[in-house]
């Protein structure tokens, strides 16, 4: 079936239980399909959805068993309930960036169904959206989201991980029930609720990773019959009294300090950047600095303590060590800070940002991308075309204060502070003030 140009919308049930219709052509005019419109139309392999649609109806493709794949137009901004349910056939999904609503068993029981691309648009997954994807083993939630619906992904046994992004605030009962794969599972630190058997019955959980500063709301059977009681709870530092006075995360079998892993490059140097606020003052042997300064020929370093989330910093410590910083719920941005976070992949041009290499910054000279959890410097920062590598002075902008003194302390009694007036008790490598004057530790 083609349908012309003149054509502006399809009725409810216009093709329904059509077994025999293997493919379709929407022209260019239509703006809507109807309920039904193609339900039951089992010999239909693909579907492509034009751009000026921008509805699909609900039941629109429910039971259409033979579709593999199916395009939908990038106008379409909602998804109606039911719209691809039993879909069996189809194996992969990507929802474009103008859809904003998933609705209800929208692509319930699709257990052909092994991966799933949601739009950076979507604000809520409706109830039991994709539950029984059996074969679902890969699914990306945006940070649009705010809502995670009842039964949402309950029964996808095939999903291993899911990240539940910052965006989101409360996660509905039974949305993960029965996701029997599932080993990791990460909750955004904006979750004030999590439903009842929201994890229920997900018995192969190692890993929970919980970055709320405050515990939320919890029905008690949220984690039923998911054996938490072998199962590591990763919470913030200051957050872990908390968690272990609640029910039902008291039931974890530990509750550990939230970290992440940086490994320091065989220069002693490194580049990072993070999504969530981190704490570098109890690190000992590893000093996070932030650029205040650049000339043509080095970059002044300024000594930092706490880093905000999405802040570049460079990193001295050990060649090829790991460290693991502890996350903390937020921090004070540097009041100058001039490099640029790639907290995700960053495609650059050529000469326009300086990269760090082999212990120096070096000005890139061809397109290429800045790795995800690096920073840089642009090229306009710098007060110079020269394409000479930058090295490193430790400087003394950003002190935060010019001098402390302990009043009847003096010698090897005296504090050692760090530039925001925090008092150390094993400093790392970097600049502090002792005795009142600004010393660095080597």
């Amino acid at each position: 079936v083609t349908i012309g140009n003149s054509v502006t919308s399809i009725g409810s049930n216009a093709f329904s239980s059509c077994s025999g219709l293997t493919a379709v052509t929407i022209g260019n005019s239509v703006t809507s399909i109807g309920s039904n419109a193609f339900s039951s139309c089992s010999g239909l392999t693909a579907v492509t959805i034009g751009n000026s649609v921008t509805s699909i109806g609900s039941n629109a493709f429910s039971s259409c068993s033979g579709l593999t794949a199916v395009t939908i137009g990038n106008s379409v901004t909602s998804i109606g309930s039911n719209a691809f349910s039993s879909c069996s056939g189809l194996t992969s999904v990507t929802i474009p960036n103008s859809v904003k609503n998933i609705g209800d068993y929208a692509f319930y029981s699709c257990s052909g169904l092994t991966s799933v691309t949601i739009g950076n648009s979507v604000t809520s997954i409706g109830s039991n959206a994709f539950s029984s994807c059996s074969g679902l083993t890969s699914v990306t939630i945006p940070n649009s989201v705010t809502s995670i619906g009842a039964s949402a992904f309950s029964g996808c046994s095939g999903l291993t991980s899911v990240t539940i992004p910052n965006s989101v605030t409360s996660i509905g009962n039974t949305a993960f029930y029965e996701c029997s794969g599932l080993t990791s599972v990460s909750i955004g630190n904006s979750v004030t609720s999590v439903g009842s058997r929201a994890f229920a019955s997900c018995n192969n959980l190692t890993d929970v990773y919980c970055y709320a500063e405050n515990v939320p709301t919890t029905n008690t059977d949220a984690f039923k019959s998911s054996n938490i009681e072998n199962v590591s709870l990763h919470v913030l530092a200051a957050s872990i009294d908390a968690y272990k006075a609640a029910e039902p995360w008291s039931g974890f079998k530990e509750i550990v300090a939230l970290t992440v892993p940086v490994t320091i490059s065989s220069s002693g140097w490194s580049t990072f950047s993070h999504g969530t606020a981190l704490d570098f003052s109890e690190i000992t042997g590893l000093t996070a600095y932030v650029v205040t300064k650049t000339t043509n020929t080095s970059v002044t370093l300024s000594p930092v303590t706490e880093v905000p989330a999405n802040t570049g910093v460079i990193l001295q410590g050990t060649a090829g060590q790991q460290y693991d910083i502890p996350y903390i719920a937020s921090a004070e941005a540097p009041a100058t800070n001039l490099l640029q976070a790639a907290v995700t992949a960053t495609p650059v041009n050529a000469n326009e940002v300086y990269v760090l290499k082999d212990g120096a910054f070096h000005l890139v000279t061809a397109a290429s991308t800045v790795p995800a959890g690096k920073a840089y410097l642009l090229a306009g920062d710098v007060p110079s075309a020269d394409a000479r590598p930058l090295t490193f002075e430790i400087g003394e902008e950003m002190t935060g204060i010019e001098k402390v003194q302990e009043e009847g302390f003096t010698g090897n009694d005296a504090g050692i502070y760090n530039l925001q007036a925090q008092r150390i008790a094993q400093p790392a490598k970097g600049l502090y003030i002792i005795n009142g004057k600004k010393v660095i530790i080597k």
